[in-house]
């Protein structure tokens, strides 16, 4: 056998690995949280802190929202969530069946505003945010389409407020994962103790 021909042989006989939206939603807090011990010798860190823990934010809230709709539509942008009804009131019932809806997640400041509102969550779950920790996740966002769609200039990034936002994505987190989950059913004790400890050391940033 070749040498080419041995290296098709291994990558199609590659390995896997598995997750879920729970999975990554741990993941890109322990992530967040690994950024933020290295800010003090590397201030550069934080943009990647901020794409992070915008990650960690985002997938926060579609577990939340998922959490209490099994159809998944809770997740989806506007046009998306429509298709999908569709489908699943009048096309699957065709004969032959059609495939499924391309599915879109709604951006992250509408999975904001739903988990804020008594129409997707119910008390003790639905989250009470202040105008001013809005403004902060508004920020977050925004920063984070700065990095994540970045063009050619000079940028200068003031970090002297980022810790309050960091703190305040923490307090999101904790109180949609931790203190009144959706979807705790999903979490495994595992989980939870890595999402506290990820969670306490983010704080001390």
């Amino acid at each position: 056998m070749t040498k080419t021909r041995r290296k098709l042989a291994k990558i199609s006989n590659g390995q896997w690995v598995s997750t879920d939206e729970f999975e990554e939603m741990v993941d890109a807090v322990e992530h967040s949280a690994d950024l933020s011990t290295q800010l003090k010798k590397s201030p550069r860190r934080w943009k990647w802190l901020i794409l992070s823990l915008h990650q960690a934010l985002q997938g926060t809230l579609v577990c939340a929202l998922r959490g209490v709709d099994t159809a998944g539509i809770n997740v989806l942008a506007d046009k998306s969530a429509k298709e999908m009804w569709q489908w699943l009131d009048v096309d699957s019932h065709k004969v032959p069946r059609p495939e499924a809806p391309l599915e879109r997640l709604a951006p992250m400041l509408d999975l904001f505003k739903r988990v804020k509102s008594a129409r997707y969550l119910q008390e003790p779950q639905r989250l009470s945010a202040t105008p001013q920790i809005t403004q902060d996740i508004k920020k977050l966002n925004s920063l984070r389409n700065e990095f994540g769609h970045f063009v050619p200039k000079s940028f200068s990034l003031e970090i002297s407020g980022l810790p309050r936002i960091a703190r305040r994505c923490c307090d999101i987190i904790e109180h949609l994962t931790l203190a009144h989950s959706t979807f705790s059913h999903h979490m495994t004790g595992n989980k939870n103790r890595r999402l506290k400890q990820a969670l306490a050391t983010l704080r001390t940033c």
